[in-house]
């Protein structure tokens, strides 16, 4: 997702269009996906069939949260950005 390069003119940016990275992509390249395929308590036993105590409202929760990160880029984050710190 990242690019740098070193010297004068070196630093750091986008190795792809910002249209083209979404936030699930960076969550995933710096916590890993994890939260979305386990158990939000940490059991290991915790199924439809063996539920965890939030079992039910996590699922619907994790659902909605990774639907958002998939759909949600870098460049719509920034443009909603942009927007609200104008509207201050």
């Amino acid at each position: 997702m990242i690019y740098s390069s070193k010297g004068k003119f070196g630093g750091f940016g986008l190795s792809k269009d910002p249209s083209r990275i979404r936030l699930i992509d960076v969550v995933s390249a710096i916590d890993g996906l994890d939260m979305f395929d386990s158990c939000i308590l940490g059991f290991s036993t915790c199924s439809p069939s063996q539920p965890c105590p939030v079992h039910d409202r996590w699922g619907t929760l994790r659902n909605r949260t990774y639907d958002m990160l998939a759909t949600e880029t870098i460049d719509k984050l920034k443009d909603k950005t942009l927007t609200k710190i104008k509207s201050l």
